[in-house]
């Protein structure tokens, strides 16, 4: 009896002991971590005896978030886990991770396990990359990319690099906030360097049938219906490439999209003899394919509560239905980047009511640029301008939503002087990133505020 109470006695104070080192351990993390974040105006939430303490918020446009990881049997191991996600993601879908060393690395490069090398024997000995087009990551990975790479691999060895986001692991929890700081801050610098300019990926995407591929990540395919024995057909069946016209037409750079359009429409009807409705009357007849600067054929899909027509079809009452002001941009943000919805419902509801639809909003111009190549407009060249378009209160704090608009190429020598001025965007709704809370307006214009 005497010995039982002797072990009973030994486990509680056991137990004592280990609670009481985990309560103060806590403690200091919350200390440490309050603090750090305190120096970079970040949200911390200490947690409760079931969850973790985590700082999060959004730093030079990149959201991040420090938090506690278990790994091992059953958590035995806890880590720091820093994550920094991208204002945009990368062009290219891939992973890249610290390499194993020694015979481990000559196992992989035997089993041909899918590893992509770029013919840095630096690079591809210290770093695994893996993906889906290996030619486009080859190309991504320019020289100063893989020497960026290379020293966030020899800071924080264990690194993991997507395409949304770069994460690291620090084993135990970090108690000094310097550390946490710094440690942030250079994950951060390794950002930019992944998301600078890809204007590289022009010559391989224009050569490469990755280009519809891409593209077809973020638009639907529209098929053509050039009659099969007309010489375009016989040219460039299905070679997955969009070519230019021989003299592309200028836009100016207050043109509204849907004037485009009709005109179009009249040098259709003009070409083949034939109205709009006798056309749609006879779907076996030709029906010329638009061929603009910027993207593919523009063609109405059906929307919720409207009947379906084509894009040569453009009566007014379907032209009230599809076009959004800025009393609608709440509405638009608050269906396609709801928190609560599933990312399939949120694309369900955005093509049934606002795809193509033609925009006419105002907003701050944040930046802009020259493309050659762009993910979601696909090949220019052209010019892409961010907008800020509106504010969505989020639990981490007021978020900004952003509309990205496809212009002429040139607009940004003007623009750039315009840069953190209000200005007026038209353009047509074509895709949106939910992650990122961004809008793309594909054949765009902008102009000043009426008045101004």
């Amino acid at each position: 009896m005497e010995g039982f109470a002797i072990l009973l006695v030994i486990v509680v104070g056991a137990a004592t002991v280990a609670v009481g080192y985990s309560l103060n351990q806590r403690r200091q993390v919350v200390e440490a971590w309050r603090e750090a974040a305190a120096r970079r105006h970040l949200l911390f939430r200490e947690g409760d005896f079931f969850t973790q303490p985590e700082i999060i918020g959004t730093v030079r446009g990149h959201r991040v978030t420090v938090s506690v990881a278990r790994r091992g049997s059953e958590g035995s191991t806890t880590y720091t886990r820093y994550r920094v996600e991208y204002r945009e993601p990368l062009p290219v879908d891939l992973r890249i991770t610290t390499a194993p060393d020694g015979f481990l690395v000559s196992m992989r490069r035997a089993m041909a396990g899918g590893d992509i090398e770029t013919g840095d024997a630096e690079f591809d000995s210290r770093l695994r990359v893996t993906g889906g087009e290996p030619e486009l990551i080859r190309v991504f990975l320019t020289q100063p990319r893989r020497r960026a790479l290379i020293r966030a691999c020899e800071r924080h060895p264990g690194i993991e690099i997507t395409r949304r986001q770069l994460s690291w692991d620090a084993r135990d929890p970090e108690l000094n906030p310097r550390v946490l700081v710094s440690t942030l801050d250079r994950l951060l610098d390794t950002a930019p360097d992944l998301c600078a300019d890809v204007g590289e990926l022009d010559e391989a995407v224009g050569a490469n049938r990755g280009t519809s591929r891409i593209t077809s990540a973020v638009r639907p395919q529209v098929q053509s219906h050039t009659p099969s024995g007309s010489s375009e057909d016989r040219g460039h069946r299905d070679d997955g490439l969009r070519r230019l016209p021989a003299e592309p037409r200028e836009t100016p750079i207050e043109t509204a999209p849907h004037m485009a359009r009709a005109d179009a429409t009249s040098a259709s009807e003009s070409q083949t003899g034939r109205s709009a409705p006798e056309r749609a009357a006879h779907p076996e007849a030709a029906r010329p394919v638009q061929r603009g600067r910027h993207g593919p054929p523009d063609v109405a899909r059906p929307r919720l509560g409207m009947p379906q027509t084509t894009a040569t079809v453009a009566t007014d009452e379907v032209r009230e239905v599809t076009r959004l002001d800025d009393s609608a941009i709440a509405a638009v943000c608050a269906t396609v980047f709801d928190e609560a919805a599933t990312s399939a419902d949120a694309a369900r509801r955005f093509a049934e009511r606002y795809r193509d639809a033609t925009v006419r909003w105002s907003g701050k111009l944040a930046s802009v640029a020259r493309y050659p190549f762009d993910r979601i407009f696909g090949r220019g060249p052209g010019c892409r301008a961010v907008f800020i378009v509106h504010h969505m209160d989020r639990p981490f704090g007021p978020r900004d939503v952003r509309a990205v608009v496809q212009l002429p190429e040139g607009a940004e020598r003007e623009l750039r002087r315009l840069v953190g001025k209000g200005l007026t965007l038209r353009g047509r709704l074509t895709a949106y990133d939910q992650f990122m809370q961004t809008l793309y307006l594909a054949d765009g214009s902008v102009a000043p505020h009426p008045g101004s």
